[in-house]
Protein backbone atom coordinates (compact mmCIF):
# COMPACT_ATOMS: atom_id res chain seq x y z
CA UNK A 1 0.00 0.00 0.00
CA UNK A 2 1.38 3.52 -0.74
CA UNK A 3 0.73 7.05 1.12
CA UNK A 4 -2.70 7.70 2.66
CA UNK A 5 -4.02 3.93 1.82
CA UNK A 6 -1.70 2.45 4.56
CA UNK A 7 -3.89 3.85 7.18
CA UNK A 8 -6.53 0.55 6.11
CA UNK A 9 -5.54 -3.00 7.30
CA UNK A 10 -5.49 -4.54 3.81
CA UNK A 11 -6.32 -7.83 4.71
CA UNK A 12 -8.28 -10.30 2.54
CA UNK A 13 -10.91 -10.49 5.50
CA UNK A 14 -10.95 -6.95 6.07
CA UNK A 15 -11.04 -6.29 2.23
CA UNK A 16 -14.56 -8.89 1.83
CA UNK A 17 -16.38 -7.57 5.13
CA UNK A 18 -15.22 -3.87 3.86
CA UNK A 19 -16.79 -4.78 0.06
CA UNK A 20 -20.10 -6.41 1.46
CA UNK A 21 -21.51 -6.00 5.49
CA UNK A 22 -18.64 -3.72 7.21
CA UNK A 23 -18.04 0.20 6.39
CA UNK A 24 -14.53 1.42 5.88
CA UNK A 25 -12.70 2.09 9.18
CA UNK A 26 -13.72 6.21 10.44
CA UNK A 27 -15.70 6.48 7.63
CA UNK A 28 -18.55 8.66 7.91
CA UNK A 29 -19.39 9.73 4.15
CA UNK A 30 -17.96 10.75 0.77
CA UNK A 31 -15.06 12.81 2.12
CA UNK A 32 -13.84 10.16 4.89
CA UNK A 33 -14.23 7.51 2.11
CA UNK A 34 -11.35 5.36 0.81
CA UNK A 35 -10.19 8.51 -0.89
CA UNK A 36 -11.99 11.70 -0.39
CA UNK A 37 -15.25 12.88 -2.33
CA UNK A 38 -16.35 16.62 -2.03
CA UNK A 39 -19.12 18.29 -2.69
CA UNK A 40 -22.03 16.88 -4.76
CA UNK A 41 -19.28 14.99 -6.83
CA UNK A 42 -19.82 11.90 -5.30
CA UNK A 43 -23.71 11.65 -5.62
CA UNK A 44 -22.87 12.68 -9.46
CA UNK A 45 -21.01 9.77 -10.18
CA UNK A 46 -23.38 7.50 -7.41
CA UNK A 47 -25.94 7.68 -10.16
CA UNK A 48 -23.86 6.90 -12.60
CA UNK A 49 -22.33 3.47 -11.29
CA UNK A 50 -25.74 2.68 -9.31
CA UNK A 51 -27.46 0.13 -12.08
CA UNK A 52 -23.88 -1.52 -12.41
CA UNK A 53 -23.72 -2.43 -8.48
CA UNK A 54 -27.34 -3.27 -8.18
CA UNK A 55 -26.58 -5.84 -11.31
CA UNK A 56 -24.30 -6.87 -8.59
CA UNK A 57 -26.54 -7.03 -5.91
CA UNK A 58 -30.30 -6.21 -6.58
CA UNK A 59 -31.06 -5.78 -2.97
CA UNK A 60 -28.69 -2.26 -3.09
CA UNK A 61 -30.81 0.98 -2.08
CA UNK A 62 -28.10 3.38 -2.17
CA UNK A 63 -24.44 3.67 -3.18
CA UNK A 64 -22.14 3.82 0.16
CA UNK A 65 -19.18 5.98 0.23
CA UNK A 66 -17.86 4.02 2.87
CA UNK A 67 -18.54 0.76 1.42
CA UNK A 68 -14.87 -0.52 -0.39
CA UNK A 69 -16.94 -1.79 -3.48
CA UNK A 70 -19.24 1.04 -4.25
CA UNK A 71 -16.29 3.81 -3.45
CA UNK A 72 -14.10 1.45 -5.79
CA UNK A 73 -16.81 2.04 -8.32
CA UNK A 74 -17.12 5.67 -8.46
CA UNK A 75 -13.56 6.57 -8.19
CA UNK A 76 -13.03 4.01 -11.29
CA UNK A 77 -15.85 6.25 -13.00
CA UNK A 78 -14.03 9.11 -12.08
CA UNK A 79 -11.26 8.25 -13.48
CA UNK A 80 -13.08 7.02 -17.03
CA UNK A 81 -14.11 10.18 -17.43
CA UNK A 82 -10.87 12.16 -16.00
CA UNK A 83 -8.62 10.44 -18.79
CA UNK A 84 -9.76 13.18 -21.53
CA UNK A 85 -7.86 15.72 -19.70
CA UNK A 86 -10.17 18.41 -19.28
CA UNK A 87 -8.64 21.62 -20.56
CA UNK A 88 -5.18 19.87 -19.68
CA UNK A 89 -5.08 18.16 -22.57
CA UNK A 90 -2.03 18.47 -25.14
CA UNK A 91 -0.08 19.94 -21.46
CA UNK A 92 2.31 17.71 -19.75
CA UNK A 93 2.31 16.31 -16.19
CA UNK A 94 4.53 13.66 -15.13
CA UNK A 95 6.59 14.05 -18.71
CA UNK A 96 3.05 12.70 -20.40
CA UNK A 97 1.70 14.39 -22.44
CA UNK A 98 -1.74 14.46 -21.74
CA UNK A 99 -4.52 13.17 -23.97
CA UNK A 100 -8.35 13.96 -24.85
CA UNK A 101 -9.10 10.24 -25.12
CA UNK A 102 -11.07 8.54 -22.48
CA UNK A 103 -11.34 4.95 -22.74
CA UNK A 104 -14.36 2.62 -23.56
CA UNK A 105 -12.83 -0.43 -22.08
CA UNK A 106 -10.59 -1.88 -19.66
CA UNK A 107 -7.82 -1.74 -21.74
CA UNK A 108 -5.76 1.38 -20.88
CA UNK A 109 -2.46 1.30 -23.00
CA UNK A 110 -2.35 5.02 -23.63
CA UNK A 111 0.09 6.36 -20.83
CA UNK A 112 -1.79 9.76 -21.86
CA UNK A 113 -5.18 8.65 -20.76
CA UNK A 114 -3.46 7.13 -17.06
CA UNK A 115 -2.09 10.44 -16.65
CA UNK A 116 -4.54 12.21 -17.79
CA UNK A 117 -6.91 10.70 -15.37
CA UNK A 118 -4.69 10.91 -12.54
CA UNK A 119 -4.26 14.60 -13.12
CA UNK A 120 -8.05 14.89 -13.06
CA UNK A 121 -8.35 13.19 -10.44
CA UNK A 122 -6.10 15.33 -7.77
CA UNK A 123 -6.99 18.33 -8.69
CA UNK A 124 -9.32 18.93 -11.99
CA UNK A 125 -8.08 21.48 -14.48
CA UNK A 126 -5.74 23.16 -12.02
CA UNK A 127 -2.80 24.07 -13.33
CA UNK A 128 -0.19 22.48 -11.43
CA UNK A 129 0.78 18.78 -10.91
CA UNK A 130 1.40 17.10 -8.03
CA UNK A 131 4.62 15.58 -9.01
CA UNK A 132 6.87 17.62 -6.28
CA UNK A 133 8.91 14.91 -4.30
CA UNK A 134 7.10 14.56 -1.15
CA UNK A 135 3.76 14.67 -1.82
CA UNK A 136 2.67 11.23 -1.88
CA UNK A 137 2.21 11.19 1.50
CA UNK A 138 1.96 15.36 2.59
CA UNK A 139 -0.65 16.12 -0.58
CA UNK A 140 -0.74 19.60 -1.74
CA UNK A 141 1.23 20.73 1.28
CA UNK A 142 4.64 19.26 -0.40
CA UNK A 143 3.64 22.10 -3.14
CA UNK A 144 3.32 21.19 -6.75
CA UNK A 145 4.72 21.36 -9.92
CA UNK A 146 3.36 23.70 -13.23
CA UNK A 147 1.51 21.84 -15.96
CA UNK A 148 4.61 21.80 -18.61
CA UNK A 149 7.65 22.43 -15.97
CA UNK A 150 10.07 19.56 -16.82
CA UNK A 151 12.66 22.30 -15.82
CA UNK A 152 12.49 21.88 -12.06
CA UNK A 153 14.66 19.12 -10.49
CA UNK A 154 12.35 18.08 -7.35
CA UNK A 155 9.20 17.32 -9.74
CA UNK A 156 9.33 13.81 -10.85
CA UNK A 157 8.59 12.41 -14.51
CA UNK A 158 7.37 9.09 -15.46
CA UNK A 159 11.33 8.30 -16.51
CA UNK A 160 12.36 9.18 -13.04
CA UNK A 161 10.61 8.66 -9.86
CA UNK A 162 10.70 7.26 -6.76
CA UNK A 163 8.59 4.45 -5.56
CA UNK A 164 9.07 5.09 -1.48
CA UNK A 165 6.08 6.65 -0.50
CA UNK A 166 8.00 8.57 1.89
CA UNK A 167 9.61 10.54 -0.95
CA UNK A 168 7.43 10.05 -4.38
CA UNK A 169 5.58 12.41 -5.44
CA UNK A 170 1.52 11.94 -4.94
CA UNK A 171 1.14 11.49 -8.71
CA UNK A 172 3.82 8.56 -8.97
CA UNK A 173 2.24 7.26 -6.20
CA UNK A 174 -0.95 6.93 -7.40
CA UNK A 175 0.96 5.73 -11.41
CA UNK A 176 2.23 3.28 -9.45
CA UNK A 177 -0.55 2.12 -7.65
CA UNK A 178 -2.33 1.53 -11.10
CA UNK A 179 0.33 0.29 -12.69
CA UNK A 180 0.21 -2.95 -9.98
CA UNK A 181 3.59 -1.44 -8.11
Amino acid sequence: SQGKFSKFDWTDENVKAWATCTNLPNCSGPGTSVVPFFGNYWDTLAKKVGPDLLKIDPNRKNVNPCNLLDATFVLAKDLQEGAGGGSNVGQKCFGITMTSSIPTSCDWKDNGQYESAIKMWENGNDLACYTKQGSCQNGPSAGTCSVGDPNDPDCETVGNHSSDPSIASHTACVWDVGHGK
